[in-house]
């Protein structure tokens, strides 16, 4: 995870520095009061970057201030004193993993996490970091303070898995004990909806799973701004929506790739590789390139590495495009799954 912290007085500097050390394992970047730029906060945004600002919370409400959108979009942001005293999640605590990662940095430097999402200081069920966890597209995120209202309230929530869904009970079972009840699809009026239907229009929290797999190559060093440029025009021309891709997939001689992991982060999917010969032995329809094979052993990576990605039934519904060094194809999960 690449984490940009930005500082403004000297024990700010200090204690970005104590950060940077507690974290060897993670890309922290550091920055001071006259790098943090508008360009600096836009791009983390655009990137879903984690934003840790040391000084005052008002500091972080300004500079943020201009690219808030909705919680679905916004990047996780933190605001630390800088005595390193509180730790306060300002932006995307469930969604963006907020609150998840201010509990690491106030384990870290010894702080306090002031957590004020009302869902996790009553111990309640949070739907939109179920949600997360389950690969659930959230179709109407406004209707989440509905089901929280009644979590918080003490109420059971009610919760439909339409029937065409295999192993929906899964759903069920993974949500936390107590909290989540099982309504009948047919019979129930349920608060939530686990679907695959598009004219679901009932009045409850639709989620759906996420089944599309974006598989994609590219030359070294193509920046992030490129790759989103190529991935949305992409995703225009195949009339997809980016909320509902699961996974973004590549070889794995493109792991440490910057604007491929940024795009992933970007979207809010995990972001899997596989090797030559696994991409090789998966049989099927490619667009073959023997230029590619001689240079990283397979005839073809983007489409090859959705289609790994996707699974079991899982189809191509997108062939290679290419967009100036940059390849991207699109698969389809089985529906059910």
């Amino acid at each position: 995870m690449t984490i940009r912290v930005i500082s403004f007085t000297t024990k700010g500097r200090e204690l970005a520095a104590d950060i940077a050390a507690a974290f060897p394992d993670e890309e922290i970047e550091l920055y001071e009061k006259k790098e943090c730029n508008s360009a600096l906060v836009k791009s983390a945004f655009d990137e879903k970057t984690p934003l840790v600002f040391i000084g005052a919370l008002g500091i972080a409400v300004r500079k943020i201030a201009p690219y808030i959108k909705d919680k679905t979009k916004d990047c996780p942001v933190i605001a630390i004193d800088e005595t390193g005293r509180y730790v306060i999640p300002v932006l995307s605590g469930h969604i963006g993993g907020a609150n998840a990662l201010a509990l690491r940095l106030a384990e870290k430097i010894g702080g306090e996490p002031v957590i004020t999402t009302a869902t996790d200081i009553n111990g309640c069920f949070a739907v939109d970091v179920f949600a997360g966890h389950m690969g659930l597209r959230i179709v109407n995120p406004q209707r989440i303070k509905t089901v929280s209202a009644k979590a918080l309230e003490g109420e059971t929530v009610l919760m439909s898995v339409a029937p065409e869904i295999k192993d929906g009970r899964l759903y069920i079972e993974s949500a936390p004990a107590g909290c989540v009840k099982e309504a009948d699809y047919y019979m129930d009026n349920p608060d939530i909806i686990i679907t695959d239907r598009d004219d679901e229009t009932r009045d409850a929290l639709i989620l759906k799973p996420k089944r599309l797999v974006l598989g994609i190559g590219s030359k070294k060093g193509k920046t992030f701004a490129r790759i989103r440029q190529a991935f949305e025009a992409f995703m225009a021309e195949a009339g997809a929506a980016e909320e509902d891709i699961l996974t973004v997939s590549s070889i794995d001689v493109k792991k440490d790739e910057k604007g491929i992991i940024a795009l992933a982060k970007s979207i809010g999917a995990p972001f899997l590789t596989y090797t030559a010969d696994e991409l090789m032995a998966l049989e099927g329809d490619f667009s073959s390139s023997e230029f590619v094979r001689q240079t990283v052993g397979t005839d073809n990576v983007c489409e090859r590495a959705a289609l790994i990605a996707a699974g079991e039934g899982g189809e191509i519904i997108r062939k290679k495009t290419s967009y100036d060094g940059i390849t991207l194809a699109l698969a389809k999960i089985k529906a059910g799954r």
